[in-house]
């Protein structure tokens, strides 16, 4: 399955902002391996400035070892130029446990660990990471409606974590 979000907010008045964001999600599932992937693109100006660029890349790959638990690979490329991230790729392995997931929706959680690669400010770093991720979403009125929450941490020793966070409710139009 597959879907695209865009979004478009424009505002004038005591200042002249514009934001734009699409994010595509692309889900394969065949036998007993689940492929994840995603793209961010965001972009925001206030009074002809640039407040916000980010591109972000997401892979998630899940192999299912009995009905609930499953072995992960997680592969993420991030840029935002405007927070001196000239780049950051996190790669990692892990396990996980699916609660529930059926028609109507799903519940999972996975720990593991990382390596992230990072250029901030033409300084490179290489640093092991640990990675908890939790996904949600349920599906209400014949899948035309569904409320998602998803979340993952990285937490870099020494440095602090980086939290990504994504909760909302979307509605089908066709």
């Amino acid at each position: 399955s597959s879907r695209a979000d865009l979004s478009a907010a424009v505002s004038t008045g005591n200042s002249d902002t514009r934001a734009h964001n699409a994010l595509i999600e692309t889900t394969l599932t065949r036998g007993r391996s689940e492929h994840f992937l995603s793209l961010l693109l965001s972009q925001e100006d206030a009074d002809g400035q640039s407040t916000k660029d980010q591109f972000d890349l997401d892979y998630g790959h899940k192999r299912f070892f009995s009905d609930r638990w499953f072995g992960s690979g997680n592969f993420e490329y991030f840029e935002d130029g405007l927070k001196n991230v000239d780049y950051r790729v996190t790669a990692g392995a892990g396990a996980g446990y699916q609660f529930w997931g059926n028609s109507f929706g799903a519940l999972s959680a996975e720990l593991g660990a990382n390596l992230v690669v990072e250029e901030l400010g033409a300084r490179r770093e290489e640093n092991p990471a640990m990675r908890w991720a939790l996904k949600y979403n349920r599906f209400l009125w014949s899948e035309r409606v569904e409320v998602f929450h998803n979340h993952s941490v990285l937490v870099i020793p020494d440095r602090g974590e980086v939290i990504e966070s994504s909760t909302g409710i979307r509605m089908a139009v066709n």
